[in-house]
């Protein structure tokens, strides 16, 4: 009865240390929907964030390609439209613009490597669930494209998070600041690895998708300056996303 107690508390003192790092994500998350085809009759759905209170976002490349309408939809409030800024195919990296009604909380860059074993929080949209949270571990760094995993260069995170499609393009965090970018999913064996685009080595891409993307100054909401590409060197292979 003693341990039975003892695993509950431990699990209550847990879930309480999550609860505040959960919900300062969500908050600063969204779902996107992108709408193409014949009449915008094709709906996906992937996950994003904000990185500026004005409504600057970052998300993979993938979940917004050939999206001909682009719609966010946080945790409260009402969807906003949204729209592609700038981008790069080769790191599967997209800047999109949220057209807010309001100052929304957003997420902070880490600018140092998370250390190997790190605990790991995603925010998703997989399964149903509404951005939801995901937990796990970061397994290695510095990993190249898995096989069959092209348009995502190297430098990747290799973590134990259980994602699923619908979960691209949403942050990847330790301690509270954004590390990763989930991106794809491989199976092997009974067993999945997710890997995530890494930030920190990415920063200096996402600085040049925001200077090319705002054209180096600050973006009035709903009048973003058109979609540009960064292209970069990178490793080559081919993509499955979710």
């Amino acid at each position: 009865m003693i341990v039975i107690l003892l695993a509950f508390a431990a699990g209550w003192l847990v879930g309480r240390e999550q609860a505040g790092p959960v919900r300062s994500a969500r908050a600063a998350s969204f779902e996107l929907q992108r709408y193409s085809g014949k009449h915008l009759a094709a709906v996906t759905i992937g996950t994003g964030f904000l990185i500026s209170h004005l409504g600057l976002a970052l998300t993979a490349y993938h979940v917004v390609r050939g999206g001909k309408l682009l719609i966010a939809r946080f945790a409260t409030g009402p969807e906003r439209p949204a729209q592609l800024l700038a981008f790069s195919t080769e790191q599967d990296l997209a800047l999109i613009q949220i057209d807010l009604s309001r100052a929304r909380p957003d997420l902070r860059l880490r600018s140092t490597p998370a250390r190997i074993g790190a605990q790991l929080l995603a925010i998703g949209n997989a399964r149903g669930a509404f951005l939801g949270a995901t937990f796990g571990r970061l397994l290695a760094k510095h990993q190249p494209p898995a096989t069959g995993a092209g348009g995502l260069a190297g430098d990747t995170l290799l973590t134990d998070l259980p994602l699923r499609p619908g979960d691209s393009g949403g942050p990847v965090l330790a301690s509270g600041e954004v590390v990763g970018i989930s991106d794809y999913i491989v199976t092997r064996g009974s067993r999945e690895l997710s890997y995530a685009i890494s930030v920190h080595h990415d920063l200096t891409l996402i600085a040049r998708l925001i200077r090319r993307g705002t054209g180096g100054s600050r973006i009035r909401p709903g009048i973003p300056p058109p979609a540009r590409s960064v292209q970069i060197r990178s490793g080559r292979g081919r993509a499955t996303k979710g």
